[in-house]
């Protein structure tokens, strides 16, 4: 276990939990909405297009050299009022998993769920 600030980790892909609404209120996410607006951008976009579901995580690249070079956004609720549910992390943790091997064998592709 390390301790220090989570966005300041020399990481190849940082891990931001959100909600399939839209919002970026509080917490963690909320740091992540101001430490990355681009990639909250896309986050947003998905939203309202409805194509960010629950137990699909939402890779969005920083575009940089540097660390980190991509944001998975894991949807660990439905909707920000809601309480998560464990079938939902359960998924989540299972698409998150693909996501990182698909990362480390270089394959990224910008993906859409739906």
């Amino acid at each position: 276990m390390r301790n220090g600030n989570l966005l300041e980790a020399r990481v190849e892909a940082l891990v931001n939990t959100v909600n399939c609404v839209g919002i970026m209120g509080k917490g963690i996410a909320l740091q992540f909405k101001q430490a990355y607006p681009d990639n909250f951008k896309e986050y947003l976009k998905v939203c309202r297009l409805q194509e960010i579901q629950a137990g699909k995580v939402f890779t969005v690249s920083t575009e940089s050299m540097l660390n980190p070079k991509y944001i998975i956004n894991f949807p660990t609720k439905r909707h920000w009022r809601q309480k998560s549910r464990m079938e939902d992390i359960e998924l989540g943790l299972g698409d998150l998993v693909r996501e990182i091997k698909h990362l480390s064998y270089g394959t990224w592709y910008p993906k859409r769920t739906k």
